[in-house]
């Protein structure tokens, strides 16, 4: 009689440790897909923070005028796949457009997700060239994650931005 009740506590404590892996294992896994979800809505986050600021200095840059030069210290979140400087002219590329303006230029972020491949577009009036950014869309080490540095002149009618 002894041994019955050694026996049956033992196989009480198994069924609860099974109860408690079956419930364990599934809410692992869904905690493991909120935290993948949370770390790129935070990076997606960054990205838009990132883009509206530069758009900012350099339009801010424009609107000082000729000569006028910055440098923009940003960091990049992991991710980041590309980033490109495009010319548009069309209203359909960028709205809203004030009343007798038109879009000029695009900075175009591309972020690497594991739901696939996002791309963040910041459209502003202002004319911007750059010679290491212009439809470019892999640059490894030029946008991989960490510190970089955009230096931004003002050449008048257009801003010039360079990446370091």
């Amino acid at each position: 009689m002894f041994f019955q009740k050694k026996g049956q506590s033992s196989i009480e404590f198994l069924l609860i440790i099974g109860v408690a892996f079956t419930m364990l294992v599934p809410s692992m896994f869904f905690f493991s897909k909120y935290m993948d979800k949370s770390s790129e809505g935070i990076a997606g986050n960054q990205i838009n923070q990132i883009g509206n600021e530069l758009i900012n200095v350099i339009e801010t840059m424009y609107y000082y005028g000729k000569d006028a030069k910055t440098v923009y210290r940003v960091s990049f979140p992991e991710g980041v796949s590309g980033l490109k400087i495009t010319e548009r002219t069309t209203f359909a590329s960028c709205s809203p457009v004030p009343p007798g303006e038109s879009c000029i230029s695009e900075l175009e972020i591309n972020l690497s997700t594991n739901y696939g491949n996002l791309s963040y577009v910041f459209p502003t009036f202002v004319n911007v060239t750059d010679m290491n950014l212009l439809d470019i869309y892999t640059m490894d080490e030029l946008v991989a994650r960490g510190k970089k540095e955009f230096n931004i002149t003002s050449h008048g009618n257009y801003v010039n931005v360079t990446v370091r």
